[in-house]
């Protein structure tokens, strides 16, 4: 039981990390590529000024749910109460940084012109190949998976080094 519930918490660090698509092209050299106007470009800096506190505060509480839920799975006998109590605090903390995300991408492609947003999804970093990999894939996340591996890998007489 707390295995499967483990991996459902896990697989939702891939989509909670951020949506699909989202990087901070408004932070990049791709940004001069777009030939953005003055006025897409206070656009942009104000509807990311308007999200920041609001999106570091989730992130905060996020990060604080994840090292709750790990605590918990390190016990050798968790209190499924407080168990229930921990997820629901995950589940709802990678839910609203999600949305907020969401929200802004959303905010911020409107006011990008259609080839300006052509062009950013030319541009835009592609993910590596494999579930949760690539530049959006959180530290946390790339730690579990890098221990995994090394805990799957053969052991023995014969074992590849």
């Amino acid at each position: 039981m707390t295995r499967l519930c483990l991996m459902l918490i896990l697989s939702g660090v891939l989509f909670a990390q951020a949506p699909p698509g989202y990087f901070n092209w408004w932070d990049s050299p791709i940004a001069n590529d777009l030939n953005l106007s003055e006025d897409q470009k206070k656009q942009i800096r104000s509807i990311v000024q308007e999200y920041r506190d609001r999106l570091i505060d989730q992130r905060a509480a996020l990060q604080k749910a994840e090292l709750q839920f790990g605590d918990l799975f390190a016990e050798t006998s968790p209190n499924p109460v407080r168990a229930d109590q921990v997820i629901e605090q995950l589940v709802a903390a990678r839910s609203d940084l999600t949305r907020t995300m969401s929200q802004m991408t959303l905010r911020l492609r409107a006011v990008l012109t259609p080839e300006q947003f052509q062009e950013l999804q030319k541009r835009r970093p592609r993910l590596m190949p494999g579930p949760g990999a690539g530049p959006m894939m959180g530290p946390r996340m790339r730690e579990f998976q890098e221990r995994r591996q090394k805990k799957a890998a053969p052991k023995g007489p014969g074992a590849p080094i």
